[in-house]
This record gives C-alpha cells, structure tokens and sequence, in this order.
C-alpha cells in the first residue's frame, strides 16, 4: 500500500470521526432539558427587601361612637430608633385618622404634626402642633378633653419613660384664655375613661 493510498485511508477516517462528533454534540444540544423556572416570589424575595422587617406594634387613641371614652387601635409600623421618633411616628399615624368605622378622631382636621421632642431627665415630650389643633376644635370641654386625651394617651404609651405630655402650637405655650382646659400646662396620661376590650 503506497503513501497516497494510506492519506486517503487516513483521511476518510478523521472524516468519519469529525462528523460522528458534530452529530454527537447537535444530539446532546437537542435533547438537554428545559431549566426548571424559578417561582417569581422567589425571584421577588431576592431583589427587594420584605416590608416591615423591624416592625413594632403601637396604640392609638381614639374616641368610641357614643363619644364617653377611648378605645384603642393597633397599628403597625417599622420600629423607630429612638423614643421620640417613636412619638412622632405614633402622632402622625394619629392625625391620620382611625382605621375604624366604630371609632373617631378627635383631632381637628387640618391639624398638622410640626415637632416633637423627649426630654429624658423630665420624663416630658413636648408635642408641637399647627394652629388647627387649636382653631378648628369645637370649643367645648368634651372635645378639648378628648383631643387633649388621644394625644397624651398616644404619646405615653409609646415608651413608660413618658410621664407627662406638654402640647404646643407653633412650638409656643398655648394662651388658654380662649379655651375651657388650661392647655398651658402639661398633661399626664388619664387611663380612666379607656376601654380596653377588643369589642
């Protein structure tokens, strides 16, 4: 056998080969499976954050139907750092109204949360408030003590450190000359008239 002869032979083996291998390799592509799918919760779960990681559970105060007490009303939100942001976050929940269709705000509409501050060695939290608070409220005793009540009772029960609640309108003492409460001074919380079943 001369030399041109074992390249033909020699040739047409490689040949063989190469086109055994392409189809071998088509095969494998054409038959490997679909990828399983991934749920798009799970998907979701990876790309953002759960809401309400760190959350807490706070009490808000608001009056009942018949207008002779408070009732409380749970509310969750994302834990504060400090005890008066915690105050804060509780008053603006507050001012949003209650979640309840057998329960109402006593705050008037309008009322705008402006500050809000903890002083730690009095035990006090000075609450500041827009002129609504104060301008849009009935004028009478009943609806001074029960805005007076919803926002004291809300702030202390963000923390027991809060002993007394002074309520301020544009960060200044209120001239209680036109109103039935002396709201110059500051207010501790009055469990008295709350009703602390879940009915």
């Amino acid at each position: 056998m001369d030399v041109r002869t074992n390249m033909i032979i020699g040739l047409s083996v490689l040949l063989c080969f190469t086109a055994g291998l392409a189809g071998f390799l088509f095969w494998q592509l054409e038959s490997k499976s679909d990828p399983i799918p991934i749920p798009a919760d799970v998907l979701q779960t990876q790309t953002t954050t759960p809401a309400f990681t760190n959350s807490i559970t706070i009490n808000l105060y608001f009056l009942t139907m018949d207008q002779s007490q408070f009732a409380i009303e749970k509310r969750l939100i994302l834990e504060p750092a400090s005890i008066t942001d915690r105050i804060r976050k509780a008053m603006e929940e507050l001012l949003r109204g209650t979640h309840s269709k057998n329960l109402i705000s006593p705050i008037p509409e309008q009322t705008q949360l402006q500050s809000v501050f903890f002083n730690e060695t009095e035990g006090r939290a000075y609450i500041s408030f827009s002129k609504e608070l104060i301008a849009n409220n009935p004028g009478h005793a009943l609806s001074e003590w029960a805005a007076i009540y919803s926002i004291v009772n809300t702030a202390a029960a963000q923390s027991a450190a809060v002993k007394e609640v002074q309520i301020l309108v544009d960060g200044e003492i209120i001239d209680s000359t036109h109103t039935i409460w002396d709201w110059s001074l500051p207010f501790q919380p009055d469990p008295t008239f709350v009703r602390y079943s879940e009915d």
